[in-house]
C-alpha cells in the first residue's frame, strides 16, 4: 500500500510527524473497524495518532496497550 508515493525517506516522514504533532487537535476522531467478527475498533485523533481500541464494548487507552497488542489491533485486519 502507497500512502504519499515510492519517494518517502524516515527523515521526511519524521518531519510530517513533527509537524502534524503542532497541530490543534479538536475532538473529532476516527473510527477503524478492524475486525468486524471480533467487534474490534481501533480510535485515533485528528492527527492520526492512536488513542485507543474498544473490543466487545470495553475501551482501552493506547497508554495502557502493550506492544503485542497494538500490533495485533492495528496490524491485523
Amino acid at each position: 500500500m502507497q500512502i504519499l508515493g515510492s519517494g518517502m525517506s524516515n527523515k521526511m516522514w519524521d518531519g510530517v510527524v513533527e509537524h502534524a504533532k503542532t497541530c490543534v487537535l479538536n475532538r473529532k476522531v476516527y473510527v477503524f473497524n478492524a475486525d468486524n467478527a471480533r467487534n474490534i475498533c481501533v480510535i485515533f485523533n485528528n492527527i492520526y495518532q492512536l488513542m485507543g481500541v474498544t473490543y466487545s464494548g470495553h475501551y482501552k487507552s493506547a497508554e495502557s496497550l502493550t506492544e503485542n497488542e497494538k500490533v495485533g489491533y492495528c496490524i491485523k485486519t
